[in-house]
């Protein structure tokens, strides 16, 4: 089966945000595939609601063999319900968030 790679994007800024990243990071590797790249982590500002903690972000590129992009989705939020997401506002704080950036 043909592989592809992905990028996908994490943040969090609720509760322990690297510990939150890095379940992310070991859920993505066990539900997508193998991590075959990664940026550091960075602190950026929230973007959109301002009065809010700073996000913990960095973007993981993965070697996978799932080929539907709405597949790839509903992982991700599963990952984002097991890590606790609870939908709050848009643009407003959350445990963790992933994104498919390509």
């Amino acid at each position: 089966m043909t592989k592809n790679i992905i990028y996908i994007g994490l943040g969090s800024n609720v509760g322990n945000r690297l510990e939150s990243l890095n379940r992310a990071w070991s859920l993505l590797q066990k539900g997508l595939g193998k991590i075959i790249t990664s940026s550091s982590v960075y602190e950026t500002l929230p973007w959109g609601i301002r009065e809010q903690r700073n996000f913990y972000n960095a973007i993981i590129g993965i070697e996978t063999e799932i080929q539907d992009p709405y597949t790839i989705l509903a992982q991700l939020k599963g990952i984002e319900k097991k890590i606790g997401r609870i939908q709050r506002v848009r643009n407003g704080p959350r445990e963790i968030d992933l994104d498919i950036i390509l």
